[in-house]
Protein backbone atom coordinates (compact mmCIF):
# COMPACT_ATOMS: atom_id res chain seq x y z
CA UNK A 1 0.00 0.00 0.00
CA UNK A 2 1.11 3.50 -0.80
CA UNK A 3 2.13 5.91 1.51
CA UNK A 4 -0.05 9.08 1.81
CA UNK A 5 2.32 11.67 1.29
CA UNK A 6 3.89 9.62 -1.72
CA UNK A 7 0.28 9.38 -3.06
CA UNK A 8 -0.12 13.11 -2.14
CA UNK A 9 3.32 14.22 -3.77
CA UNK A 10 2.97 11.83 -7.35
CA UNK A 11 -0.97 13.74 -7.35
CA UNK A 12 0.63 17.30 -6.71
CA UNK A 13 3.25 16.13 -9.40
CA UNK A 14 0.55 14.79 -12.28
CA UNK A 15 -1.68 18.15 -11.60
CA UNK A 16 1.30 20.36 -12.46
CA UNK A 17 1.88 18.50 -15.76
CA UNK A 18 -1.44 18.67 -16.58
CA UNK A 19 -1.46 21.88 -16.11
CA UNK A 20 1.23 22.63 -18.68
CA UNK A 21 -0.50 20.59 -21.20
CA UNK A 22 -3.68 22.58 -20.88
CA UNK A 23 -1.52 25.64 -20.44
CA UNK A 24 -4.15 27.37 -17.72
CA UNK A 25 -2.68 29.91 -15.49
CA UNK A 26 -2.62 29.48 -11.71
CA UNK A 27 -5.71 31.28 -11.31
CA UNK A 28 -7.34 29.43 -14.21
CA UNK A 29 -6.59 26.11 -12.41
CA UNK A 30 -7.52 27.28 -8.87
CA UNK A 31 -11.15 26.41 -7.66
CA UNK A 32 -13.98 28.34 -8.24
CA UNK A 33 -14.75 31.52 -5.85
CA UNK A 34 -17.76 30.36 -4.11
CA UNK A 35 -17.58 26.74 -5.37
CA UNK A 36 -18.57 24.64 -2.30
CA UNK A 37 -18.43 20.84 -1.69
CA UNK A 38 -21.43 18.60 -1.92
CA UNK A 39 -21.99 15.62 0.69
CA UNK A 40 -24.57 13.22 0.13
CA UNK A 41 -26.02 10.77 2.45
CA UNK A 42 -26.39 8.46 -0.14
CA UNK A 43 -25.50 9.44 -3.97
CA UNK A 44 -28.26 10.79 -6.45
CA UNK A 45 -28.23 7.53 -8.70
CA UNK A 46 -28.43 7.54 -12.61
CA UNK A 47 -30.45 9.57 -14.40
CA UNK A 48 -31.06 9.66 -17.80
CA UNK A 49 -33.97 10.95 -20.60
CA UNK A 50 -36.35 8.34 -19.44
CA UNK A 51 -36.00 8.75 -15.72
CA UNK A 52 -39.31 10.41 -13.88
CA UNK A 53 -39.35 14.07 -13.26
CA UNK A 54 -39.38 13.46 -9.44
CA UNK A 55 -35.96 11.23 -9.97
CA UNK A 56 -34.85 14.80 -12.30
CA UNK A 57 -35.53 16.64 -9.26
CA UNK A 58 -34.21 15.13 -6.45
CA UNK A 59 -31.36 14.48 -8.70
CA UNK A 60 -30.58 17.71 -9.24
CA UNK A 61 -31.86 18.81 -5.58
CA UNK A 62 -28.65 17.03 -4.66
CA UNK A 63 -26.10 18.46 -6.49
CA UNK A 64 -27.12 21.80 -6.86
CA UNK A 65 -29.20 22.30 -3.70
CA UNK A 66 -26.39 23.95 -1.80
CA UNK A 67 -24.92 26.24 -4.33
CA UNK A 68 -25.80 29.93 -4.27
CA UNK A 69 -23.67 30.62 -7.44
CA UNK A 70 -26.06 28.12 -9.59
CA UNK A 71 -29.60 28.14 -10.40
CA UNK A 72 -31.71 26.44 -13.52
CA UNK A 73 -33.00 27.90 -16.82
CA UNK A 74 -35.90 26.59 -18.83
CA UNK A 75 -34.82 25.68 -22.25
CA UNK A 76 -37.90 24.73 -24.90
CA UNK A 77 -37.22 24.09 -28.83
CA UNK A 78 -39.84 25.33 -30.68
CA UNK A 79 -39.52 22.73 -33.33
CA UNK A 80 -38.96 19.68 -32.25
CA UNK A 81 -40.79 20.19 -29.00
CA UNK A 82 -37.91 19.09 -26.73
CA UNK A 83 -37.28 21.02 -23.07
CA UNK A 84 -35.44 20.78 -20.20
CA UNK A 85 -33.58 22.52 -17.41
CA UNK A 86 -29.41 23.28 -17.38
CA UNK A 87 -28.00 24.85 -14.36
CA UNK A 88 -26.49 28.38 -15.25
CA UNK A 89 -24.77 31.14 -13.21
CA UNK A 90 -26.11 35.02 -13.57
CA UNK A 91 -23.77 36.82 -16.62
CA UNK A 92 -23.93 33.19 -17.97
CA UNK A 93 -20.38 30.96 -18.59
CA UNK A 94 -17.87 32.73 -20.08
CA UNK A 95 -14.21 31.25 -20.95
CA UNK A 96 -11.13 33.15 -19.65
CA UNK A 97 -13.42 35.37 -17.28
CA UNK A 98 -12.54 35.79 -13.96
CA UNK A 99 -15.29 34.38 -11.25
CA UNK A 100 -14.94 37.93 -9.42
CA UNK A 101 -15.88 39.45 -12.22
CA UNK A 102 -19.41 37.73 -13.23
CA UNK A 103 -22.05 38.03 -11.42
CA UNK A 104 -23.70 36.09 -9.13
CA UNK A 105 -27.29 36.22 -7.76
CA UNK A 106 -27.40 37.38 -4.04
Amino acid sequence: MPNVSDELEELRRENARLRRLLKLTAQEASPARGTQTTWFDRAPGPVDGTSSSRTKVAFNAAMFGARRDAYAVRWSNALSGAAGWLPAVEGGWRKRTKAADQQHPH
